[in-house]
């Protein structure tokens, strides 16, 4: 889905035009009231995607428990702790080297 950009320097008109090409984006039905026709089937279809978008997740990423780090609870927490693994590693040899 691509994303539409309402900026500060876009004139009414513009931001009109964007929000009404929001609305065709997502697929929302208005009629001559300009109330939706169809949110209830726009809403169950969100629900969907959001479990496809999941699930994909899942399978991109991995299971958590399968990692190798102590901390499990997140990607983001795995690689901080791989990081200070290595800097603690790394930090002797660098300082080694410096003093040549």
């Amino acid at each position: 889905m691509a994303i539409i950009n309402i900026t500060l320097t876009d004139t009414f008109d513009d931001w009109r035009v964007k929000s009404n090409e929001h609305q065709n984006i997502v697929g929302i039905d208005i009629d001559a009231n300009g109330n939706p026709t169809n949110l209830a089937a726009v809403i169950d279809g969100l629900g969907s995607t959001l479990v496809d978008m999941s699930n994909l997740n899942y399978t991109n990423i991995g299971d958590l428990t399968t990692l190798a780090t102590t901390d499990k609870t997140d990607l983001v927490s795995a690689i901080n702790e791989v990081d200070v693994l290595l800097t603690s590693r790394m930090d002797p040899i660098i300082a080694a080297l410096a003093l040549g």
